[in-house]
């Protein structure tokens, strides 16, 4: 049984994992990062998109969204997520 009160370092276990930017952005700086992971959901992923960016106002910010498919992306959501033209949306 797993002891919930011990600490395990996750990173260190899964950094050689690789990750490349699909999409990059081009803010510097932000005062704000909104992170949404996704694993084929290309069909939501405009509403959570676009509920992120009704939130933010006016703060410097970026969106990262990190794709959890193991085999690379199998549906739509590159395609999704370049369709909102937005320079602060960074796509992994």
């Amino acid at each position: 049984m797993r002891d919930i009160y011990q600490s395990y370092n996750n990173f260190e276990k899964y950094k050689p994992t690789p990750s490349a930017c699909v999409i990059q952005g081009s803010i510097d700086n932000p005062a704000m990062s909104i992170f949404i992971p996704t694993y084929k959901r290309a069909e939501t992923i405009v509403d959570t998109i676009s509920s992120a960016l009704d939130q933010v106002g006016t703060a410097l910010y970026e969106i990262v969204i990190v794709n959890n498919d193991p085999e690379g992306v199998t549906d739509e959501t590159k395609e999704v997520i370049k369709a909102f033209k937005d320079e602060h949306i960074y796509y992994y």
